[in-house]
């Protein structure tokens, strides 16, 4: 009698495994640098790329959606993140590893608007800021060392053309 909860568990998982490989292709290729993964979602939104060598292992997702906590900054409020903007790599050489994160927002605000938001969001961190008019537009730029760990830049750009804001925000891991 015991064999039947035990087939019955088996058939479940086989079920569940089956929807699993609907959700993502990934296919593995063989260099003479090591070995790379390529892993896509079946709806196309992320994709993964991860890169194992003798030095270490690497890895770059892109189209994933990233919190604000990520990135330890907050997002201005009713921005999107913009279609192939966000993505985050991790990794490096064996003893040297870091990451990098970035995220592309887009906002209806002006660029007035979206930097006022950060300085004042962000005082206390006192944010070196940079700000510049270009023929395309205005742009400003925001860094903040996070200790002795990471490094924090916001650049916002105004993009006459498309009518939006941007705002790409990224922090660096040392």
């Amino acid at each position: 009698m015991q064999s039947k909860p035990l087939t019955l568990l088996v058939a479940l998982a086989l079920v569940l495994c089956s929807g699993c490989s609907r959700d993502k292709k990934s296919e593995v290729y063989s260099t003479p640098q090591g070995q790379v993964t390529v892993t896509k979602q079946a709806d196309g939104q992320q994709q993964q790329v991860t890169v194992q060598g003798k030095d270490g292992t690497s890895s770059l997702t892109i189209g994933s959606q990233i919190a604000p906590a990520a990135l330890g900054v907050p997002f201005y409020p009713g921005t999107e993140q913009a279609e192939g903007g966000t993505w985050s790599m991790q990794g490096g050489q064996q003893g040297q590893a870091g990451s990098v994160t970035s995220a592309m927002l887009t906002s209806k605000d002006s660029l007035g608007e979206v930097l006022a938001f950060y300085k004042e969001k962000l005082a206390e961190r006192k944010p070196e800021i940079y700000e510049m008019t270009m023929p395309t537009g205005k742009m400003a730029n925001m860094v903040m060392e996070d200790g002795a760990t990471s490094t924090t830049a916001i650049v916002i750009t105004e993009d006459r053309d498309q009518g939006v804001t941007r705002i790409q925000i990224t922090k660096s891991a040392k």
